[in-house]
């Protein structure tokens, strides 16, 4: 698995026993998950994906993107929306960037 899990569990700061102690497994089932020695059950598998919210494809080493491909779609056209919005901001005047703003507060006080 190329360690991805590993460097999954240490970017999240915790020890295999703290990890282990969250999804209810062992400190030996994280360790040997980690080190290829045992068989990944599907249930682990399952467990560690929805915990770490990656694909199993990224945990399996498929691929390096950590989400499936539909998320990331979704993901890049948000991105592009909120980006036409901060362009079109950058597009007003100082004023009207106020007038907008106000606006936007107003309506999320309703």
């Amino acid at each position: 698995m190329d360690n991805n899990l590993e460097k999954l569990r240490k970017s999240a700061h915790l020890t295999q026993h703290k990890l282990g102690k969250q999804l209810g497994l062992s400190q030996q089932v994280i360790s040997r998950i980690e080190r290829d020695i045992s068989t990944i059950t599907l249930e682990h598998l399952l467990l560690l994906a929805d915990f770490y919210q990656v694909s199993i494809d990224y945990l399996l080493d498929r691929t390096k993107a950590k989400r499936s491909w539909e998320e990331q779609q979704v993901i890049s056209e948000v991105l592009e929306e909120h980006y036409e919005l901060v362009r079109a901001l950058e597009m007003l005047d100082e004023r009207d960037t106020g007038l907008v703003w106000a606006l936007i507060e107003k309506m999320l006080e309703d």
